[in-house]
């Protein structure tokens, strides 16, 4: 059965480590990050936990209590939201990591 709330972006993503983002309906910083991650020709999965409350409360846990989306993981590693996802792309961070090799 297919589930409706994960989507899978796929563009000419040459890296390794899986890249996933949990976001809301209507909110601006996720499209905000989506655009970073397609600019950067990623491919990443979305899940959308605007009418899952279940998956929030897991996202909360996840992200070590923050509450906000988006969220952004690349393989084990907890970015954050946007304005944390956009710092490291400017600084050379999100490559290095999307670069390392897994654990």
């Amino acid at each position: 059965m297919k589930n409706d709330k994960v989507r899978r972006h796929q563009d000419s993503n040459v890296y390794k480590k899986p890249i996933k983002i949990y976001t809301k309906e209507y909110c601006g910083y996720c499209a905000r990050a989506k655009e970073l991650l397609r600019e950067k020709g990623l491919m990443f999965e979305e899940v959308d936990v605007t009418h899952d409350d279940a998956m929030r409360d897991k996202l909360v846990e996840m992200a070590g209590g923050r509450r906000t989306v988006p969220q952004i993981f690349v393989g084990s590693v907890h970015v954050g939201g946007y304005s944390d996802l956009a710092k490291w792309n400017s600084e050379g961070k999100l490559d290095k990591l999307l670069n390392e090799p897994s654990p």
